[in-house]
């Protein structure tokens, strides 16, 4: 079974509530899709999660601060 994007990054940084999980996601998406497409944007979001994963949790916190400013929802 495969895990779902959201439960790979909430493994990593348990502190982080799903809702802004989330957010992320859907602003990464979005940022990939103005570029690729298709399968190539489901590898980017990989990418992406593996990166997101590895990031410290102050990194994180400031990759969270940014998305929030500069999404709209």
């Amino acid at each position: 079974m495969t895990t779902s994007r959201v439960d790979r990054i909430s493994s990593v940084h348990w502190w982080l509530p799903h809702k802004d999980i989330g957010v992320m996601l859907r602003q990464a998406h979005s940022t990939f899709s103005d570029d690729f497409q298709g399968e190539e944007i489901q590898d980017m979001m990989e990418q992406w999660v593996d990166n997101v994963c590895r990031l410290s949790e102050r990194d994180m916190r400031d990759l969270l601060s940014l998305v929030k400013e500069f999404t709209l929802d």
